[in-house]
Formats: structure tokens, sequence, C-alpha cells
């Protein structure tokens, strides 16, 4: 016979697919200056805001990523694969 299933009704916080990476340092790229103590939001892969601490809005629902120290490449992408 079939056993009965325990069933669990509890609302499960929903999967954040927005990022805030928070940085100590954020380089562009294109040889400007570092962008210090950060943030960019990623949603869903993409770039939706890049600016200083203070001046990008991060939303509740997004997954802080916190690395005072660290340096952020948005866009860097290693292709050396084998």
């Amino acid at each position: 016979g079939g056993g009965m299933k325990e069933r669990d009704d509890a609302p499960q916080p929903p999967t954040p697919r927005m990022k805030a990476f928070i940085v100590g340092q954020i380089l562009d790229g294109h040889g400007g200056e570092p962008l210090r103590n950060a943030v960019l939001l990623e949603d869903r892969g993409r770039v939706v805001a890049l600016g200083p601490r203070g001046s990008v809005g991060i939303p509740d629902h997004a997954e802080m990523i916190e690395a005072p120290g660290s340096t952020l490449l948005p866009g860097l992408m290693d292709s050396h694969v084998h």
C-alpha cells in the first residue's frame, strides 16, 4: 500500500534572482578611475545598476554579497578553457 506523505505547507521564501555585490572597488575595464566603496546590482546575469554605495538602492529581496576588500571586474570572462 501507499503510505501517506507528509506535506509541508509552510511558505517558502522566494529564491532571490537579484544579487547586490558590495565591494571595495569596481574596475570598468576601459581605463577609468576605480569606483571605490561600490555596489553592483545583478539580475538574472545582467548588470542593472552600478555606482557608489550611497547612490544605488538595494531592493529588500536582493541577495547581499558583501566583500569590502575585493575588486570587481564586471564582464571579465576567463576564456582559458581546456
